[in-house]
């Protein structure tokens, strides 16, 4: 049968024929739907997902999550993985307030604290973005770590080296952490460098 003579079959039948399936970028904006009314302008423009978008200057960063909405995520985080270190703590004496003369006071926590406090980050960030791709901070503010090319999860072991980095940097005193942690100001893809030590961008959903 020739393509005109399945072409009639097809009218004939009264089932509409479709154009075969072509591969679509899952980051572009959908295709209009069929009947559907659309007042003109109200079409927004194609996305330029993670990993889309070229590096230098000037490049597009539609998707890429803002600098403020990252640091929303850091500090609830921070906050979280406190309130949950704070159950082994608290009770073993890990954690105190030392009282000097007066009133004042500082809080103090032991070794085995901070290296408590230290696992239960890393186990948090490394599970909760290597399997989601969020945090519970970065759920609040709707923003997820992904592949910078394919868009899709990093997984565990990408997520473990993505927060190690981070670790290593914050250990190498405080000038190192605070250009990873502000990079993303001026990087066209709004990338730290942990996200740059494993292809990672961080996108807005």
């Amino acid at each position: 049968m020739t393509d005109q003579d399945q072409g009639s079959a097809g009218q004939g039948s009264g089932l509409p024929r479709y154009p075969s399936a072509q591969p679509r970028d899952p980051w572009s904006t959908p295709p209009p739907q069929p009947g559907a009314y659309y007042p003109p302008g109200s079409m927004p423009p194609p996305r330029s997902g993670p990993g889309s978008a070229p590096d230098g200057p000037g490049a597009p960063s539609a998707d890429y999550a803002r600098y403020w909405a990252r640091v929303a995520g850091f500090i609830l985080d921070s906050v979280i993985v406190w309130l949950v270190s704070l159950v082994y703590l608290v009770p073993t004496h890990a954690v105190s307030t030392h009282r000097y003369s007066g009133a004042t006071g500082r809080l103090g926590i032991s070794d085995r604290g901070t290296l408590v406090l230290l696992l239960v980050e890393v186990v948090y960030n490394t599970l909760l973005i290597g399997l989601r791709g969020q945090t519970l901070g970065m759920m609040a503010v709707r923003i997820k770590a992904v592949d910078a090319t394919s868009g899709e999860l990093i997984g565990v072991g990408r997520a473990l080296g993505r927060d190690l980095v981070e670790r290593v940097l914050s250990f190498l005193f405080l000038l190192p952490l605070l250009v990873d942690l502000l990079f993303p100001v001026w990087d066209s893809r709004r990338q730290t460098l942990h996200d740059k030590a494993v292809g990672s961008v961080v996108a807005r959903v």
